[in-house]
């Protein structure tokens, strides 16, 4: 499906990434603490949601772009974020112009499946934060 993207990288600029425990867990293995310190704890964001780990850079408002997109290339792609890894199923709705967007509606089982697996994963995020803040404190040292 990934063959599908146009790579214009408008997600990486215009989409909250939300990470989640799996990501961590996995940076943290992959010793990418230049990911990790990219990452926050936000409580109450969005307001519908009682908190998640976020790359911080893309909730500011104004928005600022993933930091690691560069000249329009995600330099972390073979470790990306799960939200990314699966966009456009992870988010709510694809961005209008996106290239992807047909993906939503040929594949909503898919879709079901994903995000129903990705809010089981955010919420491991959630009810273990006390275990992965550390990874992230430990990381900004």
């Amino acid at each position: 499906m990934e063959s599908e993207c146009n790579r214009c990288g408008r997600c990486c600029r215009e989409v909250t990434i939300n990470i989640s425990q799996s990501d961590i867990l996995r940076w943290e293995k992959e010793n990418r603490t230049d990911i990790l310190r990219e990452v926050s704890w936000l409580n109450n964001y969005p307001r519908k949601n009682t908190g998640g780990f976020y790359i911080v850079k893309t909730v500011r408002s104004p928005k600022q772009s993933c930091p690691f997109l560069k000249d329009e290339l995600c330099v972390i792609h073979n470790t990306k974020p799960r939200a990314c890894k699966d966009y456009p199923f992870s988010h709510d709705k694809a961005l209008p112009d996106c290239s992807a967007v047909e993906l939503e509606g040929k594949y909503p089982v898919l879709r079901t499946k994903i995000k129903k697996s990705q809010r089981k994963d955010f919420k491991k995020a959630f009810d273990n934060r006390a275990k992965l803040m550390p990874i992230l404190i430990k990381a900004r040292m």
